[in-house]
C-alpha cells in the first residue's frame, strides 16, 4: 500500500482549485490581521506572495495592523512589493474587527 503525506494531498487539492478558480479570477486579495508580529509578518508575506507569483494570480495584501506596540507597521511598509499594503488601527480593537 502506497503512502501519502497529508500535505501532499492537500498542496495537489489546492492548486487543482487555483486554476480551476484561476481563469475567472481577476484579482485575489488576502486580508491578514496583525498585532505585535514583528518576527513572523514578513515570512508570512513572502510565502503568500511566491505562492500567488507561482500560480500566476494577480493579487494584493492587505495587512491590518492593529494596534501593534512593536514594529509590525515599519517591517510591512518597508516591504518592497506595490501589491502589500499596511493599514494601522492606532489601538486594539480585536481581531474581529481588523
Amino acid at each position: 500500500m502506497k503512502k501519502f503525506r497529508f500535505h501532499s494531498l492537500v498542496d495537489a487539492n489546492i492548486k487543482s482549485l487555483l486554476k480551476k478558480f484561476k481563469m475567472t479570477l481577476k484579482k485575489l486579495s488576502v486580508v491578514i490581521p496583525a498585532q505585535n508580529e514583528s518576527e513572523n509578518i514578513e515570512i508570512c508575506i513572502n510565502e503568500i506572495t511566491n505562492a500567488l507569483e507561482e500560480e500566476q494570480i494577480v493579487y494584493e495584501i492587505l495587512v491590518i495592523d492593529d494596534g501593534s506596540t512593536d514594529n509590525t507597521f515599519e517591517i510591512v511598509k518597508n516591504i518592497n512589493n506595490p501589491s502589500v499594503e499596511c493599514i494601522r488601527n492606532n489601538e486594539d480593537n480585536g481581531f474581529g474587527r481588523a
